[in-house]
């Protein structure tokens, strides 16, 4: 199965009934999760994602109206009931998904000024010479920060595995992974849709699709 991403602002959810609307065809895990949030414009991204998901899979003519969430060993949600696997990210006022039949990461940011000493802390030597020989060092630093959480993500552990601990670089502008994690191979594509945000997704699977931009204010479900 070729991997695939979708988008969408959450801009509409601003509208109650809307928000309301989606609200109630999620499921309870994913209302708990909602509810536990404290501001509004993090319970309209958490949202957005689990609609994203519930209309990724439902393309997938998978049926939604009963789906069995759980988490791996490191807590990472899957839905062991069929061989999807998914994940979800937002940041700013865009909420991604990405699926695949194969173990997958994604990851969304929206760009800001950033201090490069973050970089520098965190980053490889490598990837942050990358960065400083930059003309834009903003994007580069965006583009290095997704595509190793995309990796992170992946591979079921997170932020429990060290961003020191591989090295993302560039064969011809292709994203690699150095790792000593697992003898996996893992693939890498970027999404350039917008300039204000930085899009990568990761897989076990070398397959990318284009991504797909949903309105939210259609009523996807």
């Amino acid at each position: 199965m070729t991997t695939k991403v979708y988008l969408a602002s959450i801009k509409p959810l601003e509208d109650k009934e809307l928000f309301d609307y989606y609200y109630h065809l999620l499921p309870r895990q994913r209302q708990e999760k909602i509810d536990s949030l404290s501001h509004s414009i993090d319970k309209r991204l958490s949202l957005g994602a689990g609609v994203l998901l519930l209309s990724a899979l439902d393309r997938e003519h998978i049926d939604i109206t009963n789906l069995d969430f759980s988490t791996s060993h490191n807590n990472k949600p899957c839905l062991p009931s069929c061989n999807i696997f998914f994940n979800l990210s937002h940041s700013g006022d865009m909420a991604m998904c990405a699926i695949s039949s194969e173990e997958v990461g994604c990851d969304i940011e929206k760009k800001r000024e950033v201090n490069m000493n973050i970089a520098k802390r965190y980053f490889l030597d490598n990837e942050y010479n990358v960065i400083l020989q930059s003309d834009n060092k903003i994007n580069a630093f965006y583009r290095l920060w997704t595509l190793k959480e995309s990796f992170m993500k992946a591979t079921g552990l997170g932020f429990h595995l060290p961003l020191n601990s591989f090295e993302i670089y560039y064969d011809a502008d292709t994203p690699k992974v150095r790792q000593k994690l697992s003898p996996k191979s893992y693939y890498f594509t970027e999404y350039f849709t917008s300039d204000d945000y930085a899009i990568s997704v990761c897989s076990e699977s070398n397959s990318f699709a284009t991504p797909v931009l949903l309105n939210l204010s259609d009523k996807i479900l």
